[in-house]
């Protein structure tokens, strides 16, 4: 089994701006000894696109001798406005790209890889 560290174990620092996610993998790293590390999307910096985000927190995790031990989608889905709940889940739908990213698996445009990603879709959308 892996010992990971997850991102909101740095909450404070993080909403202090003090550190950013990839100081945080560095640190988890460089002075712990985790296996593993789980980026987590309400910490990516909101101006700036999170599909390189993500293949920035994967090149620091490489750089560092870590793997993602999986990818946080931040959501709520507890919301009582259908209006809101239906684009929460477009917004996690969207994200799906973001995981494979922060995993390290690039995306392919293959038939078999878009009959993958139209049945999480529909499936995604089916539960929600």
């Amino acid at each position: 089994m892996n010992a990971g560290v997850c991102s909101y174990c740095f909450n404070k620092p993080f909403l202090a701006n003090e550190i950013t996610v990839p100081d945080a993998i560095r640190f988890v790293g460089n002075e712990t000894d985790a296996d593993c590390y789980e980026p987590l999307s309400r910490y990516w910096d909101p101006e700036r696109d999170e599909n390189e985000q993500a293949r920035e927190a994967k090149a620091t995790m490489d750089e560092v001798g870590l793997t993602a031990s999986c990818y946080t989608l931040d959501s709520d889905f507890a919301v009582y406005d259908e209006e809101a709940a239906t684009e929460c889940v477009e917004i996690c739908i969207l994200r799906l790209e973001t995981t494979q990213l922060a995993r390290g698996r690039p995306n392919s445009s293959g038939p078999a890889h878009i009959a993958a990603w139209q049945y999480r879709r529909r499936e995604f959308r089916r539960c929600y």
